[in-house]
């Protein structure tokens, strides 16, 4: 069976966006984002699966540094002020609109999801 569907899937971190977890580790005031990787990295030296290891540090070292904890409204308010590279909010429909003047993709049906 011919496939018609194009999924498009990015993650968001230097693709969409510049490194929002940098953003995140300078926003909560954490010593350094340098030593913040390098205390994650250590954890994955030790086994940790990658994202866990990162985001145990997250939740632990603003405590450790007697900053105040990562709560939901810190992730909200970092969130609101990333800043997209210019085109990634709206690439995925300027492709559909390519995709469907072409009339070799409209004879295969091709559509973008």
């Amino acid at each position: 069976m011919p496939q018609d569907v194009i999924a498009i899937i990015c993650d968001c971190d230097g693709t969409l966006c510049p490194d929002t977890s940098v953003k995140l580790v300078k926003e909560l005031g954490l010593d350094s984002p340098e030593g913040f990787w390098r205390r994650s990295n250590n954890l994955v030296k030790e086994g940790w699966d990658p994202p866990l290891a990162y985001l145990t540090e997250l939740l632990k070292e603003p405590e450790l540094q007697g900053l105040v904890a990562l709560k939901e409204s810190k992730l909200r308010a970092v969130g609101k002020s990333v800043a997209f590279y210019p085109g990634a909010l709206d690439f995925v429909p300027r492709l559909r609109d390519r995709i469907s003047q072409n009339l070799d993709y409209k004879e295969a049906n091709v559509t973008v999801e």
